[in-house]
């Protein structure tokens, strides 16, 4: 959202409704892509790619439900996902050379209430360390940063697959953070602190923060 101003808070739905001529364009897409990111639009990058591609041929439209989705437990293929998903995020929405300047109504996150018990979140948090990379990764900065900045890589010729990697230890971090500091927050709270970080990257998108 931050980058193509469509308002589709979760783009790995899982649940597209596209029109014939927007199939057309997916399919002369994915006849563009680098071998590698085709793979990964047979996987877990179909959704991003429905999306975004969707989005060159007229409006993309969010349906809201009177209650979220309620998903099955992802944890275990988030590896998958994110290499997966992530590098098609990165290579077509570097096609947006500037972040979209339309905000005419703030992005609203909504979260279910989902209690972990502190013996599961102590064990993901454990899974999740043990796929962070070495000395060399996370870096303190706020995990907008990182993801603007990959975003800068990509639209900067970095291929997508590279700059995702790049990405990968900060995104672990984020999820370890969000695993411990988000545990006991309301589901409101965690709507907010999704939409702060919305607004941070927006903030960090800007051309006056990429500039030198």
């Amino acid at each position: 959202m931050a980058i193509t101003g469509l308002y589709v808070p979760q783009p790995l739905a899982g649940d597209l409704a596209v029109s014939r001529r927007a199939l057309t364009a997916a399919r002369q897409a994915v006849a563009e892509l680098p071998d590698e990111l085709a793979q990964r639009v047979a996987g877990y990058g179909i959704d991003a790619f429905l999306l975004l591609t969707a989005a060159t041929t007229g409006p993309v439209n969010s349906v809201h439900l009177t209650d979220p989705k309620q998903h099955a437990g992802s944890f275990s293929h988030l590896p998958a996902i994110f290499h997966q998903a992530v590098p098609v995020l990165l290579h077509l929405t570097a096609a947006w050379s500037q972040p979209a300047q339309v905000r005419a109504r703030a992005v609203v996150y909504r979260s279910t209430e989902r209690h972990l018990p502190p013996g599961r979140v102590r064990d993901m948090v454990a899974s999740l360390k043990n796929l962070t990379p070495g000395p060399g990764g996370y870096d303190g900065r706020p995990w907008p940063l990182h993801l603007a900045d990959a975003w800068r890589a990509a639209t900067s010729g970095m291929p997508a697959s590279a700059a995702a990697a790049r990405l990968w230890p900060h995104y672990l971090h984020r999820v370890c953070d969000w695993l411990t500091s988000a545990q006991h927050a309301t589901p409101r709270q965690r709507a907010r602190m999704l939409s702060a970080a919305h607004d941070r990257l927006r903030t960090d998108l800007s051309p006056a923060a990429g500039a030198p």
